[in-house]
């Protein structure tokens, strides 16, 4: 499981972006408490269907 901080990296894009991105979502995540997970299938997944 990655952080937003993790994925933001990955993606190149600002932290808030990413959650904006899994509030309205269009990426995938996993609540757990209070702070949002990604997995890297999910992740990986959502990168191949934006190429597309």
């Amino acid at each position: 499981m990655l952080r937003a901080s993790q994925v933001s990296q990955l993606l190149q894009i600002g932290r808030n972006q990413v959650y904006e991105l899994a509030r309205s979502g269009q990426l995938p995540s996993i609540r757990l408490g209070r702070t949002l997970r990604f997995s890297r299938e999910g992740l990986s997944t959502w990168i191949k269907e934006q190429q597309r």
